[in-house]
């Protein structure tokens, strides 16, 4: 088998072509499941915590059980989102 690599900023350069196709979700123009928040320090927390759980398996709560007790706690979070967004 051909060794047939590339490297990471080729990579990434054709995905921000491909990602330059689609419509900007800070515009304000979007209608869906495309919410953001539009205050930096969210935002940032919401990359920290991708990150954290980029390889966990959300559809195997018996496996990564951080995961399942999330949707509760999410749950309560979401009831609770005044005191992040202020509404």
């Amino acid at each position: 088998m051909q060794d047939q690599s590339r490297s990471v900023e080729d990579v990434l350069h054709e995905l921000d072509e491909l990602r330059s196709l689609d419509p900007d979700v800070h515009a304000g123009r979007l209608f869906g499941l495309v919410y953001p928040s539009g205050r930096e320090d969210i935002e940032q927390l919401i990359h920290a915590v991708y990150e954290r759980y980029l390889f966990s398996n959300a559809l195997n709560p018996l496996r990564f059980a951080a995961q399942a007790s999330m949707e509760s706690w999410g749950d309560r979070a979401s009831r609770g989102r005044h005191d992040v967004w202020g509404d």
